[in-house]
């Protein structure tokens, strides 16, 4: 069986994914840490 694949024209990202990562940061008890590494990693050119 092969997989299909369908075009996907939306955002990778948004406001779902926002909401869902804040919310992992506060479950694992690490808001401001964890957003501060992850602005580290998060580079617009790699």
């Amino acid at each position: 069986m092969n997989p299909r694949f369908k075009p996907y024209r939306g955002p990778s990202g948004g406001w779902g994914s926002a909401y869902s990562v804040g919310s992992i940061l506060l479950r694992e008890r690490a808001p401001l840490t964890g957003a501060l590494a992850l602005l580290k990693q998060n580079r617009s050119r790699g």
